[in-house]
């Protein structure tokens, strides 16, 4: 093992430029990290006379003091595992507080063989050395983040790969970090989940998206031999619901099959997982998305979810009945991002300039909440839960990611996963003990029958549904009380939540052990019955394909944009042609060795121009332009299904949602309102700089809102328009219909709310939108439809808006219609 040293003085910049940081206490430890059983040693950074030393427990309550040695090293001795505070008091300048960890040695963990605590790290870019304001000597970033990763007994980790950056010609690769980090991984026991979210040049021109099905298979089948059994999985692609993939969700489909079967030509048994998706299990783009039998490609589900605990039990529901509509229902599921959001915006100030971290208390709420947010996903039948990030990471807001700081040391809640990793990394979660309505109580299987528990007092992290700015103010209280567990008499193992354990004797058929709003551990216990069984966890499927079946044909559709407009979920596009005909090219890859002959079907809607057969050599493409169309008594909105018949044998289908708009809005009467006009438009937000303006680029009016001057003010903006009344009167509307764009300092540009606000006499009514996207689309709401909640009848104004994720946006909207149906 290599051993990471911090250097915790006056260092120089990575860029060569001196720091200016205060003197600190330095370990030479990696990242301030002991093993059970390591003397704790300290130094000053530098000389700053005669000081006094305080050590504290995780809570800051003393626990040693003294002088320190004129010699300049202070040996603490060796300390019991836990997390623990140094400060200095005295002398000519001030000492910044340090910390350091104790942990188990790793050859006395259990270890299962499919853990289920996880660590999304981003290793090969998050873990880089510029992502740090204090050198680190003696190695590199990477392997000293491994290092630190095996030590809190995590052995799956999350990983990036750019492909843009490995390869720029055809075949040709120059693998780099990501191929020495992988060994590294490997080398040290842990796995890698491999995925990529771009394309090089040759794949696709924006990078965003995959448009050469064969270059997509290819890549994939030489990633996943090269990288080989470093890799405990693949997944194709990240968060492609939102802006990392530009396009619609079939695109995104037969581009996974592509991927899918190139990951097989490589490691036929290396599970492959769906692009990890960010909003809710069940929004359009799921449901089109095994719609486009993506679950025939596919091995394990696959999401990203950052909403608070209290609200998983629905969240689970949704993928539930989401996989059992695709007919997967006993599918794995696995969690590749989540963390809380409950400690609010980081309110300490980072080392790293232009960048914020979290207080002593925030750290805390990390600490509580992620072991909460583990087991109660494992509860709820999750098989592998990744917990975001492990590395320095801030985005946007200076929202402060990771178990570490920029220093290199890391934060409680890297004591909090060790300790979990420790007493339950092993064992299975048998279900909930019922013991009072204030406690929670998990219960374990250990590999020798034994059971564990993991037990606290419900906080405000428990039961909170919403996201609030910051309440870690009302979660400093630890909320400690007794519980008496009925057990046979004898001695147990407890541990705190950082794992510091003690001895603790049961009498008279009781254990009587205080805890609080953190995890308590008790070991050995002979039996203790759940009343609540955890929901039982699915398999890595293998679909395998009917003797009908040939999934190596894959079918894409490009539907022109001259014609069609995707909608901002990505799962339909408007004709909007008033010929009411639209082009669409249909594409047939043979992604195998053998010549494909046969044709096209198309259900839902007419399409002109397919030829009777086609012939499809080995791998290549066939392409047909077609044009497609609606007969006037067919549906506003038609699934448009194609699928093919190659050598007697069925491919996979392809699901569009098409909507006939130009028809729809023929039979309409429709009002142009005056968008463009500045004097009918109010700014409505809470930013500390905001403007309004027309933007001649965009051809639009333009709300420009920073929050970055109060990171705690609940930021919204939600312009209102006024209505120039009778003329434009919503009570006969069916449809607002606008074009929007938005842009924000946050790369996924996601919002929290999304709404059009109608002012009804002083009364305002809300209507959820699809959210805005850094590339224009055009939306549309339903008005006065059969949901009387969606009633704009005395309609005066209104405000259309979001919440933004972000701290800086811009904010686009044109072409604004009202569209009433004729009487």
């Amino acid at each position: 093992m290599i051993v990471l040293v911090l250097l915790m003085l006056f260092s120089g910049r990575l860029d060569g430029s001196p720091a200016i940081l205060p003197p600190r206490i330095q370990t030479s430890a990696r990242g301030n990290v002991f093993v059970e059983g390591e003397t704790v040693r300290l130094r000053l950074s530098e000389d700053v006379g005669s000081v006094r030393w305080t050590l504290c427990d995780w809570s800051k309550r003393p626990i040693a003091e003294g002088l320190w040695p004129k010699t300049g090293e202070l040996s603490l001795g060796t300390r019991p595992k836990g997390y623990y505070f140094v400060s200095v008091d005295g002398g000519t300048k001030a000492v910044r507080e340090g910390s350091f960890c104790v942990v188990p040695d790793p050859q006395t963990r259990r270890k299962s063989e499919n853990p289920y605590f996880a660590t999304d790290a981003a290793l090969s870019w998050v873990c880089s050395l510029d992502h740090y304001v204090e050198n680190w000597y003696g190695t590199n970033s990477y392997t000293a983040c491994l290092d630190l990763i095996r030590l809190c007994g995590l052995d799956r980790v999350r990983e990036r790969l750019r492909s843009r950056e490995v390869s720029n010609s055809p075949g040709k690769y120059a693998w780099g970090r990501y191929l020495d980090n992988a060994k590294q991984a490997r080398a040290r026991g842990i796995s890698l989940l491999g995925m990529f979210h771009d394309s090089p040049s040759y794949v696709s021109d924006d990078g965003a998206s995959a448009k050469d099905l064969l270059q997509v298979y290819r890549f994939c089948r030489d990633v996943g031999t090269t990288f080989g059994v470093a890799m405990d999985a693949w997944e194709f692609w990240n968060e492609p619901d939102i802006s990392f993939w530009h396009g619609s969700v079939w695109a995104y489909a037969a581009a996974m099959k592509a991927a899918y079967l190139g990951f097989k030509a490589a490691d036929a048994d290396r599970p492959v997982l769906n692009g990890s998706t960010s909003k809710r299990p069940g929004s359009p783009f799921h449901v089109k998305m095994f719609q486009n039998d993506l679950a025939k490609y596919s091995n394990v589900f696959n999401f990203h979810v950052y909403d608070p605990l209290a609200t998983f039990p629905g969240f689970m529901a949704d993928v539930h009945g989401l996989l059992e509509k695709a007919g997967i229902s006993g599918r794995q599921v696995w969690i590749t991002e989540s963390t809380t959001s409950l400690e609010g915006s980081p309110s300490g100030i980072s080392i790293m300039p232009g960048r914020k971290a979290h207080s002593f208390s925030q750290e805390l709420v990390l600490a509580e909440m992620a072991v909460k947010d583990y087991l109660g996903m494992q509860m709820l039948g999750v098989s592998r839960f990744y917990l975001f990030t492990f590395g320095a990471f801030n985005e946007s807001d200076g929202t402060d990611y990771g178990m570490q700081r920029r220093d290199g040391s890391v934060k409680p809640i890297y004591a909090a996963v060790s300790a979990v990793t420790e007493h339950l990394g092993a064992a299975r979660l048998l279900g909930m003990r019922t013991l009072d309505k204030a406690i929670r109580c998990y219960v374990y299987e250990q590999p020798d029958g034994t059971r564990s528990l993991a037990l606290w007092t419900v906080s405000p992290g428990d039961t909170t549904v919403r996201k609030p700015a910051d309440i870690s103010a009302s979660q400093m209280d630890s909320l400690t009380r007794q519980v008496s567990l009925p057990v046979a008499d004898g001695t147990y193992a407890v541990a705190n939540w950082c794992g510091t354990p003690q001895k603790m004797e049961a009498v008279g058929g009781r254990l009587d052990l205080p805890i609080c709003r953190y995890v308590t551990y008790v070991d050995g216990l002979a039996d203790f019955p759940v009343d609540v069984p955890a929901r039982a966890q699915g398999a890595v499927e293998n679909p395998v394909p009917a003797e009908d079946e040939d999934l190596t044909v894959v079918v894409s559709a490009d539907f022109h944009p001259a014609d069609f407009s995707l909608d901002a979920e990505k799962a339909a596009v408007d004709l909007m042609a008033q010929s009411k005909t639209g082009r669409v090219d249909l594409t047939v890859w043979n992604l195998s060795g053998r010549q494909k002959t046969g044709c096209l079907k198309v259900a839902g809607a007419n399409v002109s121009g397919l030829p009777n057969a086609l012939t499809v050599p080995p791998w290549a493409k066939v392409a047909v332009h077609a044009a497609l169309s609606f007969p006037s008594d067919a549906p506003i909105a038609s699934d448009v299904t194609v699928s093919g018949v190659f050598d007697g044998k069925r491919t996979s289908r392809l699901v569009a949602t098409v909507r006939d708009m130009a028809r729809f809005l023929a039979s309409c009467e429709v009002v142009n309102l005056p968008s463009e006009r500045l004097d009918f438009w109010r700014p409505n937000d809470t930013a500390g700089r905001s403007k309004m303006f027309w933007d001649a680029k965009e051809s639009s009016v333009c709300f420009d809102c920073d929050w970055s001057d109060n990171l705690k003010k609940d930021r919204w903006i939600y312009p209102e328009h006024e209505l120039d009344l009778p003329r434009e009167s919503m009570d006969k509307a069916v449809m607002l219909i606008f074009e929007a764009r938005l842009e924000q300092d946050k790369i996924e540009n996601d919002v929290r709310y999304c709404l059009l606000q109608l002012n009804i006499g002083g009364r305002l009514s809300r209507l959820a939108f699809d959210p805005p996207t850094r590339d224009w689309h055009t939306i549309q709401v339903t008005l006065n439809g059969a949901d009387p909640r969606t009633s704009a009848v005395g309609t005066k104004s209104f405000m259309l808006g979001f919440n933004p994720m972000g701290t800086k946006c811009r904010y686009w909207i044109r072409n604004m219609k009202l569209v009433l149906r004729h009487e």
